[in-house]
């Protein structure tokens, strides 16, 4: 079995991989999406050299993962949306090829270790529905490849400053996140950068902030030059819709629901 590239246990009752998957040499795809009675993952998984995607939505008994002892460049696409999973491994740096990394709904997730700002491939990484996580790290900012961040529906409160500098994120969504302690109408995303500094967010296209309740736009939207889409109930000031400042985007497309 030596050539099998793919292997899909959807919604089996299976509970633990056999250690004996090392000699897979060739998967490529493993699927246990589902698999509500999944405990554990033996680490040999992250040692198989073809393995391109690992795909582990729903398994809400699985709640940790080994921790990840040598670089797996092969690795693309990890998904663990719905799991039961309390963290992620610090060695999660070494899934230096990683490009999507899936979080949804990651309900007991409180933190993200910092390591994960070591991921230098990484272009989706998704945090939605993430309720108790609270702040992002404050280097994802050295995500260069970054395209998009989805934290919409989770518990972050404030974006860091250090995200400014992701030049090629081009969707930012923190539609429905939690509002702080304070309920005040500040919103989450606070950007400054240096008015010379041409890398600010430049790339960025789409950035929800739906179900968020604003008097004004942050006078720093006008700094960011393909801003075009801006969704969500959205409830600002005709002041600030017509300043000089906004009107330096090319367009602006308001959906007030």
């Amino acid at each position: 079995m030596k050539h099998l590239s793919t292997l899909i246990f959807q919604g089996t009752a299976i509970k633990r991989l056999p250690s004996s998957i090392k000699h897979l040499n060739g998967l490529a795809l493993l699927s246990l999406d589902n698999c509500k009675s999944l405990e554990s993952l033996p680490s040999c998984v992250f040692k198989l050299k073809s393995l391109e995607g690992l795909f582990l939505l729903n398994c809400f008994r699985l709640k940790k993962l080994l921790e990840i002892e040598e670089n797996m460049e092969s690795l693309k696409s990890l998904y663990l949306s719905g799991t039961g999973l309390r963290e992620l491994p610090s060695s999660v740096e070494h899934l230096n090829g990683l490009v999507w990394l899936s979080l949804e709904n990651y309900k007991d997730l409180a933190r993200l270790p910092g390591s994960i700002c070591k991921l230098t491939s990484l272009r989706y990484l998704t945090l939605s529905g993430c309720l108790e996580l609270k702040k992002l790290p404050d280097d994802i900012g050295d995500l260069q490849c970054l395209e998009e961040l989805q934290v919409n529906g989770s518990g972050i409160q404030v974006v860091p400053t250090s995200i400014t500098p992701l030049s090629k994120l081009k969707r930012l969504l923190l539609g429905g996140c939690k509002e702080g302690e304070s309920k005040s109408r500040t919103p989450v995303l606070s950007l400054r950068s240096s008015p010379c500094d041409s890398s600010y967010l430049s790339s960025l296209v789409w950035l929800d902030l739906s179900r968020k309740t604003f008097t004004t736009l942050p006078g720093s939207l006008s700094q960011l030059p393909r801003l075009q889409c801006l969704p969500g109930n959205l409830f600002i000031s005709i002041k600030c819709l017509y300043s000089e400042e906004v009107q330096k985007n090319r367009f602006l497309i308001f959906q007030l629901l």
